[in-house]
């Protein structure tokens, strides 16, 4: 758990210091940084649901087009009973870990609002224990790697400053017929500083 809390924190270190880095060079606020408070929905093929913390780093590569790097925590939660057959009892999930990659578009629609949309993969990670069917306790870790994608829109709220609301939805093996766990929809709404 400290392990995983460590990585976690160095990660988002690492985000920070590196756009901290273009933000010394960049001109006309090309780069930025965001925090986002999200509800994730539909986790683990719709037994999932609960909360989301969101970091990421972003650079814009002209007006309309940009690369972000993002982590993503959520602290896990019990899923239904009947997610695997083969498990009596509740499915506790526990240290939901997420990193993303994404190309950017934003629109501005009025000097007030923009829209933006973000296309990438997510690297997930979430830790399982539950009980077999003779009751001895069984555990261990789902990966995967997913296709993302972003809508979301952009209000300033001062001249470097502005809030966001998204929807991002990940497209997991199951929504493609090939197996279960990490599709999820994820509400957020956060903030995102310029520089």
């Amino acid at each position: 758990m400290n392990t995983q809390v460590n990585a976690f924190s160095k990660a988002v270190a690492l985000l920070v210091l590196i756009f901290l880095s273009l933000g010394v060079v960049a001109q006309e606020k090309k780069s930025y940084f965001t925090i986002e408070f999200g509800q994730v929905v539909q986790q683990f093929t719709n037994v999932y649901d609960g909360p989301s913390i969101q970091f990421a780093g972003g650079y814009k590569l002209n007006r309309n087009f940009g690369v972000e790097f993002g982590v993503e925590y959520s602290p896990g939660g019990i899923a239904a009973d009947d997610f695997w057959r083969d498990i009596d009892g509740p499915v506790e999930f526990d240290n939901v870990n997420m990193l993303s990659v994404f190309a950017t578009t934003e629109w501005h629609l009025s000097p007030r609002t923009s829209l933006f949309t973000k296309l990438g993969s997510t690297r997930g990670t979430a830790d399982f224990n539950g009980l077999t069917p003779n009751t001895s306790p069984t555990f261990g870790r789902l990966t995967e790697t997913n296709l993302v994608f972003v809508l979301g829109i952009a209000r300033p709220i001062r001249e470097d400053m502005d809030l966001t609301f998204s929807v991002k939805e990940k497209f997991s093996a199951n929504f493609f017929a090939l197996g279960d766990s990490f599709d999820s929809s994820t509400v957020s709404v956060g903030l995102r500083r310029r520089w």
